[in-house]
């Protein structure tokens, strides 16, 4: 499989040797559970009465994301990829060209790419580009077993099956462009994706998590401007705001802030205290708590891995601070919540 998903014509999953290509000529090891990556999920087989809609029942799914990078003497061209693609660039320069549309890219840009679009990634000469990438199956059939590989052409295995299938998101049914800044948790998310699959870490039950984090966060984006997209809030604030958003997953102190306002603490303050009506600290606890409240409810990460995924490294420390504010721990509330 190489870097962008694609398995080598001569080697398809599960077949002993399988190798996973980085630059679509040189062969390495990849880690067994991406390898062997056919799905050991096993559901419930349904009663009589329950199989008609068991067997219609879908999931969104990420079946593969990478950090990649791309020279301009490896320049890759696809005719046809089934899958929702998003990239993030995290270094270099170049273009994409999807669909005939060709979209330049820089650090900080996002790329949305349509189901079944045509792609060729263009690096610069001097400058390669190195992409945090995810391929999103908005309907997958729970029916079927989850294969975490993507078809890059029509004749490759998966290219056509009915059991995968797109459906309307919150994002533009063509290709688009954004970036780090308008979307900052789009970006978190693309780079939290893409380690967890370089990591080793992609599973099925990871997959399907992912999945639902992703389609979460593209529907989110789209239902209403985020705060610090209000163009009535002055620029410095804004940029606060922009970078906690983005960086939940840390301990935000007033530093971060500052520094990413390029402003000084007393500024700061009187920023957040005259358009907010809080201080920034928080302001971005606040922050903390709604993402916090939103992993508990539309995914089945653990209370560590939620805890984790705001900037708390300790379990127990974020169950009190979660209960201080609800009156209960984290997994009540999430019990509440209609979760079991």
């Amino acid at each position: 499989m190489s870097a962008l998903g694609v398995w080598p014509p001569s080697v398809r999953p599960g077949e002993k040797g399988a190798q996973m290509s980085t630059t679509g000529l040189r062969l390495r090891t990849p880690p067994p559970d991406i390898t062997h990556a056919r799905a050991s999920i096993v559901l419930p087989r349904p009663s009589r009465a329950e199989a008609p809609r068991a067997q219609h029942a879908t999931a969104p799914v990420v079946v593969y994301a990478a950090r990649t990078r791309l020279t301009y003497s490896e320049q890759l061209w696809f005719p046809r990829v089934e899958s929702r693609m998003f990239f993030c660039v995290v270094a270099g320069s170049g273009a994409v060209r999807v669909n005939g549309t060709e979209l330049e890219l820089h650090p900080k840009v996002i790329v949305g790419m349509p189901w079944g679009h045509r792609v060729a990634y263009l690096p610069s000469r001097r400058d390669p580009l190195v992409i945090n990438s995810a391929h999103l199956i908005v309907r997958h059939r729970l029916d079927h077993d989850l294969e975490l590989c993507v078809p890059h052409r029509p004749d490759e295995p998966l290219a056509g099956v009915e059991w995968r299938s797109d459906a309307p998101l919150g994002v533009p049914d063509e290709p688009f462009l954004t970036d780090a800044e308008e979307r900052p948790g789009l970006a978190m998310l693309l780079d939290y994706i893409a380690h967890t699959w370089t990591g080793g870490h992609a599973t099925p039950t990871i997959a399907l998590h992912l999945g639902a984090l992703l389609v979460s966060e593209l529907n989110r984006g789209a239902s209403s401007r985020q705060p610090h997209e209000d163009p009535s809030l002055p620029p410095r604030l804004r940029r606060a705001m922009a970078w906690a958003r983005g960086h939940l997953y840390l301990s935000v102190t007033i530093e971060d802030l500052c520094s990413a306002a390029d402003v000084s603490p007393s500024t700061l303050g009187r920023l957040f205290r005259q358009h907010l009506g809080a201080s920034p600290l928080s302001w971005v606890h606040d922050l903390k708590m709604a993402r916090a409240e939103e992993l508990l409810v539309e995914s089945m990460f653990t209370i560590r891995q939620v805890s984790r995924q705001v900037g708390f490294a300790d379990p127990h420390y974020f169950a009190r601070w979660f209960s201080k504010r609800h009156h209960m721990a984290p997994s009540e509330w999430r019990r509440l919540q209609g979760k079991t």
